[in-house]
């Protein structure tokens, strides 16, 4: 059940800056609009390794070869490059109270409806979860990992808590 539990959580962060893009219809188009045309490949530069030349092809696969990785790039539509590129700017600018709060309330509706839509809302005891309550999970989590070695003072000052609370 643990395993079960931990893969879910990774799901639910995962997911959620794609829920976040999904609900405000943010780059919700398609990015591949076509079929490919081999004949018109693009290269992007820096992107191959240096081990990818001639002399280490060794031809085409089998068609039954299973692959564990592969990884495609797209080059990003140029409205989407730009909007990247004002977001990553205003990571910049001084952050004001209202721009906390707002992030804040983003993240924690966004939590809540993943909870919601994993049917993790509630805990096996009936109590609600919060984001608050991963900083619990996270301290126990470590308790637990370390088998007691964990110095429960650092493990108190990281998490702005004292060793009694712990």
């Amino acid at each position: 059940m643990y395993r079960g539990k931990k893969v879910a959580v990774s799901v639910l962060f995962s997911l959620s800056a794609a829920l976040h893009a999904q609900v405000t219809g943010r780059y919700a188009r398609p990015q591949i609009q076509q079929n490919i045309d081999e004949s018109q490949l693009t290269t992007l530069a820096g992107n191959r390794p240096p081990a990818a030349i001639a002399e280490n092809d060794r031809g085409a696969v089998p068609a039954n070869f299973i692959m564990d990785h592969m990884l495609l790039q797209l080059q990003r539509p140029a409205e989407q490059e730009r909007a990247l590129e004002s977001q990553l700017s205003s990571l910049n600018a001084p952050m004001t109270k209202d721009t906390v709060l707002t992030a804040k309330r983003v993240f924690e509706n966004q939590f809540d409806y993943l909870l919601e839509r994993a049917g993790l809302r509630n805990s096996s005891g009936g109590r609600k979860h919060s984001v608050y309550s991963l900083r619990h999970t996270a301290i126990c989590k470590r308790i637990l990992h370390s088998k007691g070695k964990v110095n429960l003072l650092n493990l108190a000052k990281n998490a702005r808590t004292s060793v009694a609370q712990i």
